[in-house]
């Protein structure tokens, strides 16, 4: 009895599919949802006047869409640039121009002009002897044979500050030790280290020998040169010094002198004779 019963049944159902038109949808079976306390039912579509939805949110539970870019968006965007990915650029500054690179050559050209035209000697020496060639002629003293010339002058200005060097050092009654270094505008104008004899006690000095380095060169041989003070140095007292050389280049016999105001702390007299130890204490104009 049930197996005639299984068979009118599936005998039903086939005349029912044969009676259709068309291929049969799947049944879709609604899911049954549950009501809140509060008359909404879980799962149910939002209503279409949801705040949420109007701002471009997504409902819970849902990733947001992403929002579209606004007119005033690609104005502003527009404006300000965008920065390259991967560069330190700022979209407001924008790259390198070739402005900027001007303005950095004319501070390079700047820092890198002569320095001003230098004023005139503060102070007056000697007139200028002409070198015999064979050594100190006369008897030097300040403003009298003390500036001995060759056809060939060195000369070096001022650079206007206290930065220049004499180290004097009497050994015997007779000899002594004189040690000379003056700045210029470009750095060390003058390096030299002689050996000289007395001339006038306490006011001059003659017959130097030694070496001096200057414009570049190194140790040229001083053949001649002296050393005179203005009145006979005395420790306390400031006194003003001129001295003058003959270098031999080679064959080539160059000159130079220059002057000086010596402190009086500098100068001191030990059993020896005449001492000066001004370290930086000098503005040395060789001219």
């Amino acid at each position: 009895m049930v197996r005639n019963t299984l068979v009118i049944s599936t005998l039903f159902m086939s005349g029912a599919l044969v009676a259709c038109d068309g291929p049969v949808e799947p049944l879709q079976v609604p899911v049954s949802a549950s009501q809140n306390p509060d008359g909404v039912a879980k799962g149910s579509t939002a209503p279409q006047d949801d705040s949420s939805t109007e701002a471009g949110m997504a409902p819970e539970g849902q990733d947001s869409a992403p929002l579209l870019p606004t007119e005033e968006d690609e104005a502003a965007s527009e404006a300000t640039g965008n920065a390259v990915e991967g560069s330190d650029e700022s979209p407001a500054v924008g790259p390198y121009t070739a402005d900027q690179e001007d303005e950095e050559e004319q501070e390079d050209a700047q820092a890198t002009e002569p320095p001003p035209t230098p004023s005139e000697p503060k102070y007056q020496g000697s007139p200028a002897t002409p070198w015999s060639g064979q050594g100190t002629a006369s008897m030097p003293k300040f403003g009298v044979n003390c500036r001995l010339s060759t056809p060939t002058v060195y000369e070096s200005a001022t650079n206007g500050e206290i930065d220049d060097t004499i180290h004097f050092t009497t050994f015997s009654s007779n000899t002594a030790t004189l040690d000379i270094f003056v700045q210029g505008y470009g750095g060390e104008a003058l390096n030299l280290n002689v050996d000289i004899n007395r001339g006038l006690s306490g006011r001059s000095f003659r017959q130097a020998t030694g070496t001096a380095s200057y414009d570049g060169l190194v140790d040229v041989p001083v053949v001649d040169g002296t050393l005179c003070f203005e009145q006979k140095a005395t420790p306390g007292e400031d006194v003003l010094a001129e001295f003058s050389f003959v270098i031999n280049d080679g064959g080539t016999y160059t000159s130079f002198a220059g002057l000086a105001m010596i402190p009086g702390d500098a100068i001191s007299m030990p059993s020896a004779g005449l001492t000066i130890d001004a370290a930086d204490e000098l503005d040395i104009d060789l001219r």
